[in-house]
């Protein structure tokens, strides 16, 4: 039941404060697949228009960081937000407002590159309904829109180094760069 000005849109917010917990399907089975879990956040509320320039911009961000920082093997696939599998929906393939986009990442270790693959961030544009559930509108009496992204600590962590291995001379070089000088004066 809030009503925002316009001129304060879009609203940018993040949380990375602590644990979250989930009891996934398929079991717990490592440091892959956790029951508890550190996760940041992300969340973006504006106009239909700031919304999808968000989300487009945001899934362009992570491709960058994790492939050209990372240099991570992914695959980032359109899907059905979990809001709309979970009521029986699905986003038509054309839809360019509406979606989730997950980036999965391939484990080596448990094998077949068909199969072995691992959710470690999305990225959604929900449209209005979230602000439309919690009556959220803009001073025109317009319902605004949301998205929101999701990553894994534990999950970058472990298809990082389930690709390129414990021996930090084999990572990328501004991973190496980073982790000399954090380790510099210890």
């Amino acid at each position: 039941n809030k009503i925002i000005d316009a001129q304060t849109l879009p609203l940018l917010i993040y949380d990375w404060s602590g644990p979250t917990y989930r009891n996934e399907s398929g079991g717990v089975h490592g440091l892959d697949r956790l029951e508890e879990f550190h996760r940041i956040e992300t969340l973006f509320v504006g106009t239909k228009e700031q919304v999808i320039k968000t989300w487009q911009v945001l899934k362009e961000a992570y491709i960058k960081f994790y492939d050209g920082v990372l240099d991570m093997e992914m695959k980032v696939a359109k899907v059905t937000p979990w809001w709309m599998a979970h009521a029986g929906g699905t986003t038509e393939s054309g839809t360019t407002e509406i979606g989730t986009f997950d980036f999965d990442f391939y484990l080596p270790y448990r094998g077949d590159r068909n199969k072995e693959w691992l959710e470690v961030q999305n990225v959604s544009s929900n449209g209005d309904k979230y602000p439309n559930a919690w009556n959220v509108k803009e001073k025109n009496q317009e319902y605004l829109w949301s998205g929101c992204a999701g990553a894994s600590m534990e999950r970058i962590v472990v298809a990082f180094l389930a690709q390129k291995g414990l021996d930090h001379k084999n990572w990328p070089k501004e991973v190496k760069e980073k982790l000399e000088m954090k380790m510099k004066n210890i």
